[in-house]
């Protein structure tokens, strides 16, 4: 794959405006410095602001021209690397998933993750996590080895098949230079690891519940998936354990030691055809809690996930005292 490097400064008067939790084009460095991804004149480029004057502009590469949605921005704190991936549109019935690395002023990238060959893919997710490797010296005592940068992502492919389409995932590592090992990148099917059949679909009009997301659990610190399977009516969280490959040596005489990236079911949980699923959202959290949401014209109703099974239907009023945002950042944060 080809590398680029461009870099061009700008100064402007305008302060860049902090991002919430919950904007993913924009993220937060370690050392302070604030990246954003934007299209601008046509074009993706990130922003970077290191102090209150200036700010230097970069443009992506290749990016020219193309109509590019769900920008998506995460930063390695142990490489320096940003990531960026994003949702390109190349007909009406054709798009694409590309990601793209930055690092010191050079790109890598952008490459096709996903789709634009026949197939389709929209709605990526999109996180980066360090693991602490660790070897076994000649003493029994466990060290450590060095950092695992790995970049997971997940989307959802033919979202005009039959059966509405299903969530998928793919996982690679970064290497000390920030460059994605795409050799190792294998899309799988999530839809793969349902255990059963229900005889039950949500068909293909549930346009809320065709966006798979990357989380990490608060409680065990590990990288989780939660997506949904329509031909079985289903949630499956997953846990993205990290294993050594077959074949390792745990010694410190060995090399770097590897982690492949084995699927640990967490749970199947059963959603009743009946809601208004094509006017859903949906939230996880603690406990791997789940609050299914959707709006009217004058509430937000809801149910959330106690152990195994749904509540009944409850619903938040909106007024002048309650705004349609306010009341669905109430809902959400059930979750947590």
């Amino acid at each position: 794959m080809q590398r680029a490097v461009v870099f061009w400064t700008v100064f402007l008067a305008a302060v860049v405006t902090v991002a919430s939790a919950g904007t993913p084009n924009i993220a937060l460095g370690p050392d302070g410095a604030l990246y954003r991804l934007d299209t601008v004149d046509g074009q993706l480029v990130l922003t970077v602001e290191r102090s209150e004057e200036e700010i230097d502009v970069v443009p992506v590469p290749q990016t020219t021209g193309i109509e590019a949605a769900e920008l998506l921005l995460d930063i390695d704190p142990a490489t320096g690397t940003l990531v960026a991936a994003w949702e390109e549109t190349l007909s009406e019935d054709l798009a694409q998933i590309a990601l793209a690395t930055w690092k010191d002023g050079t790109w890598y990238g952008p490459v096709i993750v996903a789709g634009g060959t026949g197939e389709v893919a929209v709605h990526p997710s999109l996180l980066i996590h360090d693991t602490k490797l660790t070897m076994t010296d000649e003493d029994g005592n466990t060290v450590l080895a060095g950092i695992e940068s790995r970049i997971h992502m997940a989307w959802w492919q033919d979202p005009d098949a039959e059966d509405g389409g299903s969530a998928y995932y793919a996982t690679t590592i970064l290497d000390e230079n920030g460059v994605p090992e795409m050799e190792s990148w294998a899309p799988v099917s999530m839809g793969s690891l349902a255990p059963w059949g229900s005889g039950c679909s949500l068909g293909d009009n549930v346009p809320g519940l065709t966006y798979p997301r990357l989380f990490v659990d608060v409680q065990s610190g590990d990288p989780h998936l939660i997506f949904t399977d329509l031909p079985s009516c289903m949630f499956g969280i997953v846990r993205l354990l990290g294993e050594p490959e077959e074949g390792e040596d745990d010694t410190v005489t060995s090399q770097r030691r590897r982690n492949v990236i084995v699927f640990g079911l967490q749970k199947m949980v059963f959603i009743e055809p009946g809601l208004p699923l094509n006017n859903t959202d949906f939230e996880v959290g603690h406990n791997l809690s789940i609050v299914l949401y959707w709006v009217d014209d004058d509430a937000v109703n809801y149910i959330t996930l106690d152990e195994d099974s749904w509540s009944e239907i409850k619903s938040l009023r909106l007024g002048d005292h309650l705004s349609r945002e306010d009341a669905v950042n109430l809902v959400r944060g059930l979750a947590h």
